[in-house]
Order: structure tokens, then sequence, then C-alpha cells
């Protein structure tokens, strides 16, 4: 028999500590949600589920622990319902191969299409791409669309019989339902409610997403850094330094911003200033104006369409 090796660094302990404080918050604003009214529920849930998404992509980067299945556990009650996490692991780290990032025919979490797929979509596709090139239309629409899209490659797959999705969509199932059974019949929370808390939290991430990527023919040029406020920075656990969250992968959250500013002035030339100085001007810049064209600029592999 061969035996798992199992490690906790204690290095890691600001991630453990983040993992329970996020059920802490999130336990305690669901079981006290009518005492705290709706308008404090909404606001802490969705920073709570926020948080948790966060965690959840730290978690499938190989932290706290070195054991994949102890990680996968730790984030198994899906708090934000939308996404099975071994569906967002397997997506993502495919999304890490730097050579392929933005491009539509590779890269999983790219926005882009081709050209071709523009000229076949519809008109009420193309408005709806239009608009979630918008900031604004991003936090209304992108999980939608995420989850849509997301179906429609993995059910096709499902029917023939990918045994490895089926599986991601079972134990997310299995952490739905300890999500729901602590909302609704512990808490008495309304189901509609709850499902707006969990949109709300995915659309609070997108505004991280937004700007993480753009279509750049250098590499490094490709990946943002926005230079956040210390909330936001700790919301998303510092993935606004994206460009030395991609070049180091591993690395943990609370490492980032040390290394960054150790290196800055590399960080800045090698992703060719594509630099915010923090998450306001992209509000302020993007909230309602396209950061840039639905279809995707570079021509690499378009003849292949």
């Amino acid at each position: 028999m061969i035996k798992r090796s199992f490690s906790i660094d204690w290095r890691e302990w600001p991630t453990i500590s983040l993992l329970v404080f996020v059920y802490l918050f999130w336990g305690l604003t669901t079981y006290f949600h009518r005492e705290l009214g709706s308008a404090l529920t909404i606001l802490f849930g969705t920073l709570a589920i926020t948080l948790y998404a966060s965690l959840a992509h730290e978690v499938l980067h190989g932290h706290p622990t070195s054991d994949a299945t102890v990680n996968e556990l730790l984030v198994l009650p899906a708090l934000s319902l939308l996404f099975p996490y071994r569906r967002f692991k397997e997506l993502h780290i495919t999304h890490h191969n730097d050579e392929i990032l933005t491009d539509p025919y590779d890269d999983p979490e790219t926005y882009y299409v081709t050209e071709a797929d523009w000229r076949g979509y519809s008109t009420v596709r193309r408005q709806a791409l239009l608009f979630m090139n918008t900031l604004f239309g991003r936090f209304l629409l992108g999980p939608a669309h995420t989850v849509i899209f997301l179906l429609k490659r993995d059910l096709p797959l499902i029917v023939k019989g990918a045994a490895g999705i089926r599986k991601a969509y079972l134990l997310h199932g299995v952490g739905v339902v300890i999500t729901f059974y602590w909302v609704l019949y512990v808490c008495g929370m309304n189901f509609w409610f709850y499902l707006l808390l969990a949109y709300l939290g995915s659309s609070l991430l997108m505004l991280r997403t937004f700007a993480e990527h753009q279509s750049h023919a250098s590499g490094g040029g490709r990946t943002v850094i926005i230079e956040a406020h210390w909330f936001f920075a700790l919301l998303f656990l510092n993935n606004n330094l994206h460009i030395v969250h991609h070049r180091h992968p591993g690395l943990a959250w609370y490492d980032l911003p040390a290394l960054y500013q150790a290196q800055r002035a590399h960080y800045w030339q090698e992703n060719k200033g594509y630099v915010f100085s923090g998450y306001w001007p992209v509000i302020r810049h993007y909230m309602f104006q396209a950061k840039e064209p639905v279809m995707h600029p570079m021509k690499r592999r378009i003849a292949e369409g």
C-alpha cells in the first residue's frame, strides 16, 4: 500500500486563519440574517462568499497543506454555489500556460472570441458580449455567462462518459447540499435570497478578473498589475499583483507583495506598463465603457477557425 504524504507548513497560518474566519463570518451572517436585516446580510454575505472564492483559488494552487485531497475538503462547502471546484482547478491550471493567455482557442478563461465565431453569433449574443466588456456588464452577466459557458462545454462530455467531470459535479453537489442544509434548514434563509448572495459574491470577484489580462504580442504584457488598497488586496488575496502570481503560481498569497516590492521595476518592465494604481481607476474608466474589443485582435490561429 502506498502511503499518502501529508504535511502542514505552519508558515501557512495566514491561509488557515482566513479559512476559519471566512466560515465563521459566513456562518454568523447567515445564522443572524434576520437580526442583521437584508442590507447588512447582503453586504457581509457578498464579502464572505468573495473571500471564500479567493481562498478556493489559493487552495487549488497547493495551499495550505501538501495534500490536494485535504485542501479540496477545506473548501468542499460550496458557498458560492456556481462553480465546481475540480473543474475550476483543471481549467485554471490550463489558463496558467502563459503562452496561450487570452487565446480564444486555448485559454479557458478568456472573454475574447475569434472573428469567425463573432460572425456566426446572433445580434443578441453580440450585444451581450459587448455589454460584458464593460465592468457593469461583467457584474450583471459575468457569473451567468461563466456557468452557461461551462455547462455548454461539460454536459456533452458527461453524456459521453467523462468520469472525471462527472465526479467533479457530484462532489460539487455534495458541497451545495452542505451549504443549503445550513442556510435553508438551520438558518431558515429564503432560497432565492441566498442565490442572490452567491451571485453577488461571484459578481464582486469579477472586479478582480475584469482587467487581469489583455491581448498583447508580449507574454508579459498580457497580465496586469493593480496596486490595490489593502482592503481589495486582502479580499482578492493579492491577486491584484497578477503578473507576480503568474510567474510564481505556487507562491502563497501573503508572499506576493514582498516579492513585488523587491522587483517592482522589473515587473513593470515585463508587463509593458499594464498597471493601474488601484481598482478605483478600473471602476472609473470601465464601469460603462468597454475596456477592449470582443474579437481577439491577434490573428495567430484565425485560419484554423
